[in-house]
């Protein structure tokens, strides 16, 4: 029997500014949905090759790309609003692969109020990895975690443009 895989965000987090590509955000998604609940601290989260490979569509096709792939993912910056302040992170810290065999990757300490003792905090958004995986695009994928994160309040949900921008990291003045 197949187990299915959750993601679990904090709202902060689904309502910060990123912009990654769609298979860096099947691979980040597919290392979010390995933490555990149960996590007080990240350890490394093993993706296998096989799998990567299947989720990517075979669009990395060995180490260097996969490599190319975690420094994107490592490089690349969330922004979170706290009233009037802004932080950044990276999402991960570092990573090893094992060629043909696994990835372990770690998660940047600084992420850890963002995905760790979410039932605690209680404002989380939480979906199925399936549900993203078949999507096209990354902005899809934000799409779907901004509409999911509005789901509980069971009405239609309002977005100013500006903000909906921001949130998918396209600049300023772009259509």
């Amino acid at each position: 029997m197949k187990t299915e895989r959750h993601v679990r965000k904090s709202n902060i987090f689904v309502e910060g500014r990123y912009r990654f590509g769609v298979n860096e955000q099947r691979i980040l998604l597919s290392v979010i949905s390995k933490i555990k609940i149960s996590d007080v601290e990240f350890k490394p989260y093993r993706l296998q090759w096989k799998y990567l490979k299947k989720i990517t569509s075979n669009h990395y096709k060995n180490a260097d790309d996969f490599n190319s792939a975690c420094e994107r993912l490592k490089n690349k910056t969330v922004i979170i609003r706290d009233g009037d302040k802004q932080h950044g992170f990276g999402f991960l810290s570092g990573w090893t692969i094992e060629p043909g065999k696994w990835i372990d990757f770690r998660v940047d300490p600084c992420m850890k109020e963002m995905l760790l003792d979410l039932l605690q905090e209680g404002k989380f958004t939480l979906y199925k990895l399936e549900c993203i995986l078949g999507l096209g695009s990354s902005y899809s994928i934000r799409l779907y975690e901004l509409l999911k994160a509005n789901e509980w309040k069971q009405q239609p949900v309002e977005i100013r443009l500006d903000d909906l921008k921001w949130k998918l990291g396209v600049e300023p003045g772009k259509k």
